[in-house]
């Protein structure tokens, strides 16, 4: 060193030559033992951890004080106790005032000690000697002691201008130990060298400290030792590998233990995350939607994360969408970091939630076929990212793939393991389930049966163990020319199809559908199996089926009936000669199309074909009904029509078309006849009701009559058990007046005749009950003579319902009912006179019918028999209207005849009017004996009778068939009508249903025929006259016909 105390340029060059210089390297940024870093107050060092030991060169105090004030001050407010050990060039005071005028509050830490100032004399050479070992105790001593004071550690620092050269060896030895000792403790040491040493001697300092500051052209420099430094890279590179490689030790540990892919996804993500030093990462997997799928992520990703956690509570993050970093790096199948990620130009921003990142490392799991797989990324390591920690987790990455494509073939194969097991099991449930029968052989021999189904047993009637080991030619029948070409088939195409006769253990045979191959299980023999369905039904049906289009064809051909075919949308697609020989067109026309539904009805009919066709739309069927069609000369033809669809999805429809120009002209003609019948019958009709009503008005004037009659009236106390008579009561009785004290027990006694005292008991006890009383009774007078009284009576009650007052009316009616005899014997005679003179009328009326049918007859132009069907059936019908009116008759004139003895007296007429032709037919009649109608029920009911009986007779047995009528009448008693009244001699009023059975066992009515809507002027009547009656008409078909006919009649008893 010169005079002036200058730096020796000599040695400084030949040391920076010899070492390489780093600026502000790696060192600063992180501890390579992993120990905290700690701030050191200038900017060329930056942060350092504790163990950190260097030196410092200097030439002048300024040199020594630009590094020793930041180094103490930054110590100081790191709570750290700090030593200085001083010597030449400044002395002890100088040094603290020197840090006096630079710290802030200096004498505060100087008071409490928590900076030392000691003389190197003091230090080293306390005893007179530089005991090494001595000196590194006091310094563990000083260390002790500062932590045990609550300090983070101990900042020391010492100077070497005091070295003698003879003590430099001793002093390099203990160099080397304190560099040992501040690398193992929270001690940080800086030895300041005045720059006097030779090359060799600064080549021993440098060597024992981490780095060295120097000054150069006028500003510090921080340079690295290069040999410790390489030995701290290859220390920190053997580290980093073992970190790998336990890292992969401990992934592929986990592949068997793991459970599912997101265990082991954790696995490897936390040795990411340790191999990186970095808090948050995840491990996705690329799927077939092109979306990235979380397999695992890290825990403090999760705490972070806003958008989705464990429990489903927030906005889910189940994966990501393929573009941005992570898009990068799937995209290019390359690893990449970026240390400031929003502003990298991949990048588009992160959702709303999502963790910040403030550096980001991503590596693609590839596969061995060159596929990526998915992604293993890591973020936000504090300091950022290097080249160093993507060559870590591009180390771990294979591993990581290698791992999770072991553990998903697993999952897969299991997964496949099961689905086959469920496939196993539900093709045995299909086969043991199959309603056909399904059978394996051997391919061998003649086929032994090896296995087979529930359903072949049923289907063959063998047991299932008995079944087996039989050969082909015990359930096929070996005669089937097809057996042989079904056999040859199936060996040259290992496939085939057909339908063969089979035979079951019974001998019976059946036809069966075949499906038959080969298949050849794992051991390599080749089996047969086959499918056999019964198609007997089938082949029934189609049978039936081909029978039926059969049928069809000859109805087609046959020219009974028009027949076409045709579309929803009125197009006639084929139509038979009979149907265009009824609207006048040619086949020509049909195949020209000029024939369409819709041109030829006439716009009155077309409602009913729109009806029809969306029927056959919605319902599938068509009711018969009657139209026009429109010829092609113009003229209307009419027709009953009725369709029906050929296929299920009704594109093709078939319609039978009846003519009946014939029937309308004979209806006309019937419409006509029954229209003079008709004015006839409303005459003498009206001629009937006026004398009617002339009946009715001499029964108002009877009953005028009685209310001249006197009326005694009567009140009962009930409370003070007191009756009231008027002196007209008295009369009527035959007493004196107050010759009797009025009690209820002396007039049930004295005054009413015995025969009648329980009877008007029952009514008074009623009337209690609350139902008035309106009877008639007799009564005995004091000189024993009887008379018959009119009495009404009610009972009063309290708002409590308690009986309190009973009153009543009665009247003397003996006279009455005298007079009502003598006139009711009158009124018979007259009545008689009336039924006599109908009967002689309608028995006119009936040859006057005949007559007209014998001119009928003698006609020529009439051709059918219709007509003079027609006449006999009103015949008919007047002659059972006339038969009533005899009976009434000859029944002594009254209103009511006896039905049973009608009804025998009708059928009888009706079997001698129809007997030609039908001898072979029998009557059984089953009749209740006396059954009395009056002529509103016998009128319409006998002519409800002989319409059904003569229909029997005329249609039922064709072509002189044998058989026989049944008629039934009895009759059920009802309970008693709501106004019915108590009175003598019966005057209550009774409902009786009354059941009409008319019957035969002849071809029965077709079903074709609707009783609501019947064409026939029989039936029509049939159903007016049952409605009239309030009736029920019920008729049940084949074999043969019943019609049950049930009405309820109230009647007087």
């Amino acid at each position: 060193m010169g005079s002036n105390g200058t730096l020796l340029e000599p040695s400084h060059r030949l040391l920076q030559n010899f070492l390489l210089s780093i600026k502000d390297g790696d060192w600063h940024k992180k501890a390579g033992n992993g120990k905290m870093l700690k701030k050191f107050g200038i900017g060329i060092i930056g942060d350092v951890p504790w163990g950190t030991h260097f030196c410092q060169f200097y030439q002048t105090k300024e040199d020594l004080m630009d590094i020793l004030i930041p180094y103490f001050r930054s110590g100081l407010d790191n709570n750290e106790l700090c030593v200085w050990v001083t010597s030449e060039p400044l002395n002890t005071e100088e040094a603290k005032e020197a840090l006096r005028k630079e710290i802030p509050n200096f004498d505060v830490y100087l008071e409490k000690g928590q900076i030392e100032f000691v003389s190197y004399n003091f230090w080293y050479f306390k005893d007179g000697i530089f005991d090494l070992q001595k000196v590194l105790n006091g310094w563990t001593e000083k260390l002790e002691n500062a932590l045990a004071s609550g300090y983070d550690g101990l900042r020391l620092t010492e100077n070497t201008f005091w070295m003698e050269e003879t003590d430099w060896n001793r002093f390099i030895d203990y160099e080397e130990k304190l560099d040992a000792l501040v690398d193992k403790n929270q001690m940080m040491a800086l030895c300041t060298y005045f720059d006097k040493c030779s090359a060799t001697e600064t080549a021993d300092i440098v060597a024992v400290h981490q780095f060295f500051l120097a000054k150069k052209g006028g500003t510090w420099e921080r340079i690295e030792n290069l040999i410790r430094k390489r030995a701290r890279q290859e220390e920190h590179r053997i580290r980093r590998y073992n970190n790998i490689l336990e890292g992969i030790n401990r992934i592929f540990g986990n592949i068997v233990r793991a459970e599912t892919e997101e265990e082991l996804g954790n696995i490897c993500l936390s040795v990411a995350l340790e191999v990186t030093g970095s808090p948050i990462g995840f491990v996705d997997e690329l799927e077939a939607d092109g979306l990235l799928h979380d397999i695992a992520i890290s825990e403090m990703g999760w705490d972070q994360c806003l958008m989705h956690d464990k429990t489903g509570h927030r906005h889910p993050l189940v994966d990501f969408t393929l573009h941005g970093l992570y898009g990068r790096v799937i995209d290019s199948g390359k690893s990449f970091f970026t240390n400031d990620p929003a502003s990298h130009p991949d990048s588009i921003g992160l959702p709303q939630g999502h963790p910040q990142l403030t550096s980001f490392l991503g590596v693609p799991l590839v596969l061995n076929n060159g596929r990526t797989m998915g992604m293993l990324a890591v973020a936000n390591r504090k300091g950022g990212y290097s080249p160093e920690q993507q060559e870590d987790l591009e180390a771990i990455a294979p591993a990581v793939t290698q791992a999770l494509q072991r553990k998903k073939i697993e999952r897969e194969r299991a997964l496949a393991e099961q689905a086959l097991r469920e496939s196993e099991e539900r093709e045995r449930a299909v086969i043991e389930s199959s309603k056909d029968a399904i059978i394996v052989t051997d391919t061998a021999g003649e086929g032994r049966i090896l296995t087979v189904n529930p359903a072949a047993t049923e289907m063959f009637g063998w047991a299932g163990d008995k079944m087996v080991g039989l050969t082909r030619k015990d359930i096929v029948d070996i005669n089937d020319l097809r057996l042989r070409v079904f056999m040859d088939e199936r060996m040259s195409e290992g496939m085939t199809r057909a339908e063969l006769i089979y035979k079951r253990k019974d001998g019976t045979k059946f036809v069966g559908e075949l499906a038959s191959g080969y298949f050849v299980p794992v051991e390599g023999k080749k089996y047969a199996v086959s499918i056999i369905r019964d198609i007997t039904e089938r082949k029934q049906n189609e049978k039936a089926l081909q029978d039926s289009e059969a049928r069809l064809r000859r109805l087609y051909e046959s020219g009974m009936i028009g027949v076409i075919y045709f579309t929803l949308d009125g197009r006639i697609t084929d139509a038979n000669d009979k149907f265009l020989e009824m609207v006048g067109y040619t086949r020509k026309d049909l195949q020209a199309g000029k024939i369409n539904w819709k041109q030829i009805t006439p716009q009155a009919y077309r409602f009913m074909d729109e009806y029809t066709i969306e029927r056959l739309k919605t319902v599938g069927a068509a009711i018969p009904y009657e139209k026009e069609y429109i010829r092609k000369d113009g003229s209307h033809v009419p027709a009953i029509v009725g369709a029906a669809p050929l296929n299920e999805d009704r594109s093709e429809n078939i319609a039978f078309v009846l003519d009946i120009t014939e029937r309308k002209r004979i209806e006309k003609a019937l419409t006509k006849a029954h229209e003079n019948l008709e004015e006839k019958i409303k005459k003498r009709t009206a001629e009937l009701e006026k004398a009617y009503k002339a009946l009715m008005e001499n029964e108002r004037r009877l009953s005028e009559a009685q209310k001249i009659a006197h009326i005694g009236s009567w009140e009962w106390d009930l409370v003070t058990d007191k009756l009231y008579w008027s002196d007209e009561m008295y009369r009527i009785y035959g007493l004196k007046l107050q010759e009797l004290h009025p009690t209820y027990d002396a007039f049930l006694g004295v005054v009413v005749h015995p025969d009648d005292r329980e009877f008007v008991d029952n009514a008074v006890k009623k009337a209690f009950k609350g139902k008035p009383y309106d009877l008639d009774h007799r009564i005995v007078l004091p000189n024993g003579k009887q008379r018959i009284i009119h009495t009404q009576g009610e009972v009063l009650f309290d708002e409590k319902g308690i009986p309190v007052q009973m009153r009543g009316t009665t009247q003397d009616i003996t006279e009455q009912r005298e007079a009502e005899k003598a006139f009711l014997n009158a009124v018979t005679a007259r009545k008689k006179e009336i039924h006599h003179r109908i009967k002689n009328n309608l028995q006119v009326i009936s040859s006057l019918l005949d007559l007209q049918a014998e001119k009928f007859k003698n006609r020529k132009y009439i051709k059918s028999s219709e007509i003079l069907e027609a006449f006999r059936e009103s015949q008919d019908r007047v002659l059972s209207i006339a038969l009533i009116h005899e009976e009434l008759h000859e029944g002594g004139g009254i209103d009511t005849l006896n039905f049973t003895q009608y009804l025998q007296r009708l059928v009888e007429n009706l079997f001698l009017t129809y007997r030609f032709g039908n001898a072979d037919i029998g009557l059984n009649m089953d009749l209740e004996e006396d059954v009395y109608f009056d002529m509103d029920i016998a009128v319409p009911l006998g002519m409800i009778v002989n319409e059904l009986i003569s229909n029997s007779l005329k249609h039922a047995f064709p072509d002189g068939k044998t058989g026989e009528i049944r008629i039934k009448l009895r009759g059920e008693k009802n309970k008693r009508s709501r106004d019915d009244k108590i009175g003598f001699k019966s005057k209550e009023r009774k409902n009786t249903s009354y059941i009409l059975t008319v019957s035969d066992n002849g071809i029965g009515i077709p079903e074709s025929i609707d009783l609501e809507n019947s064409s026939t002027l029989g039936m029509q009547l049939v159903t007016i006259l049952i409605d009239q009656l309030d009736g029920e008409l019920q008729l049940k078909r084949g074999p043969g016909t019943e019609f049950i006919i049930r009405i309820t009649v109230e009647e007087n008893s």
